[in-house]
């Protein structure tokens, strides 16, 4: 009688619950996980349906000279996708193969930025002063003249005819895009590189020398401010994009390459606020990250100088606990080291999941597409999308292909 050789290791894993194989999952580094998925079918079934494995992205395509000079700004509205650019220029393209929909001249020096409004229409900020209101079409509407008379460095939507601008100046404007209107004028005391608007009127913005400041712009005027001392000096730490991932929690990335975290609602008895840097301060990246986009799980994306993106996870659950049982000696402002863990030995609250590289040169803009995909935007004149890997796996298609 003939004998049916059965594979033991198959067996193995038919008898090894889901629940074990996810526990396997999250000790493993991309790699690792991406040789599993692609051994047998239960393996395969097991990690694709991990937490670990669905957290992780890969690149799903790029779109290569898009502009003729550094792509600066990028922002998604239905099945389109609009660049800024150093070239002075922004273009529309299809989100389905890149064709491009209309080019938007009108600004004299280089796009720095651009948001889109609720309906759709688009607004520029760019190093000659101006923000410009164009139509979904790409038509010109209008440029507000008043206000920003220098580098614009960011700008974004707040209501269906409400945008924010931030300039080099250390001022934040607030206008009517509908009349061109200037509404509010903010003092931020120093050049205002990024910021992060809330549905609810909060305005997170860079301070200068590492500062946050929270504006409650709904109302029309200045609220509290968040400290955050900078131990690498003012220039070094200074803050360059900053993120709302999940509720209260803000991540701010810095001209050092390091990330910071605050919690907005946290009771500052329990917390001090110069302690909060000390311990939710990680230096993450070799070089200055330009961007950050929030994704699902408390995770964000950040890209950075050297056109390296990392995907991180965020968990403050336990901290607060770490914290009551123990404090920070005091620091005096000549101290330089980044290195909390002889004051600190509870968990850290940033964890790197996986660091994704394309980009030849710094990427400076991330953005968010409706199918659950990012796009990211570099000074390599590219635009690369990154899926997550087991939508990706499970549609199983090739990468979009740019028409040009």
């Amino acid at each position: 009688m003939e004998h049916k050789m059965v594979d033991s290791s198959e067996e193995e894993d038919r008898e090894l619950p889901p629940e074990i194989w996810r526990l396997v999952c999250d000790c493993l580094v991309p790699k690792q996980l991406g040789r599993l998925a692609r051994t047998s079918r239960d393996v395969r079934t097991a990690v694709r349906g991990s937490p670990a494995f669905r957290q992780l992205l890969r690149c799903d395509g790029v779109w290569e000279d898009v502009h003729e000079r550094s792509i600066l700004g990028v922002a998604v509205t239905g099945d389109s996708i609009v660049t800024a650019s150093e070239d002075h220029t922004l273009r529309i393209l299809a989100a389905t193969d890149g064709s491009c929909r209309a080019i938007l001249e009108g600004h004299m020096n280089r796009v720095r930025c651009v948001c889109i409004m609720p309906d759709g229409r688009i607004v520029s900020g760019s190093r000659d002063g101006t923000l410009i209101v164009w139509a979904r079409d790409g038509s010109h509407l209008r440029t507000l003249e008043e206000g920003p008379t220098d580098y614009v460095w960011c700008v974004a939507a707040l209501s269906e005819d409400r945008v924010v601008s931030g300039c080099r100046g250390g001022r934040i404007y607030l206008w009517d895009v509908n009349s061109g209107r200037e509404i509010e004028m903010f003092g931020a005391g120093s050049a205002v590189r990024c910021f992060a608007a809330l549905p609810d009127g909060t305005l997170i913005a860079d301070g200068g020398e590492g500062r946050l400041n929270v504006f409650d712009v709904a109302q029309g005027k200045h609220g509290n401010i968040i400290q955050s001392r900078c131990h690498t000096g003012p220039h070094e730490g200074s803050i360059t994009s900053v993120a709302v991932p999940f509720e209260s929690v803000v991540v701010a990335g810095r001209g050092n390459g390091s990330l910071s975290l605050w919690d907005l609602n946290a009771d500052e008895d329990l917390i001090d606020i110069d302690d909060i840097d000390n311990v939710f301060t990680t230096r993450g990246h070799d070089a200055a990250v330009w961007a950050l986009a929030s994704l699902p799980n408390k995770r964000f994306l950040a890209a950075d100088g050297d056109g390296v993106l990392k995907i991180w996870r965020a968990d403050l659950a336990l901290v607060p606990e770490a914290l009551r049982s123990q404090r920070f000696p005091d620091i005096d402002s000549d101290y330089s080291g980044s290195d909390y863990s002889a004051f600190y030995s509870g968990p850290f609250p940033l964890t790197c999941l996986q660091t994704l590289r394309g980009h030849a040169r710094a990427a400076f803009c991330l953005a968010a597409l409706p199918d659950g995909r990012i796009v990211s935007g570099s000074m390599d004149r590219t635009l690369r999308f990154w899926a997550p890997v087991g939508t990706q796996i499970d549609r199983e298609r090739d990468a979009p292909s740019r028409v040009s």
